[in-house]
């Protein structure tokens, strides 16, 4: 099975945050990533793979 790290920024501040998801990349949805960050009315403005993280 495979797991989704997801690297996001609040607001203007620079520390990022990380969530790993339990779901391999390439099925993971907006949706689930919404469910982990439990913040309503968040915007999101793009994603993409990003080889420092892993």
């Amino acid at each position: 099975m495979g797991e989704t790290k997801i690297i996001y920024h609040i607001d203007d501040q620079e520390t990022p945050y990380l969530v790993k998801l339990p779901i391999p990349a390439d099925r993971v949805t907006l949706s689930d990533f919404k469910n982990v960050l439990n913040k309503p009315n968040y915007k999101f403005f793009f994603k993409s793979m990003d080889d420092d993280f892993g």
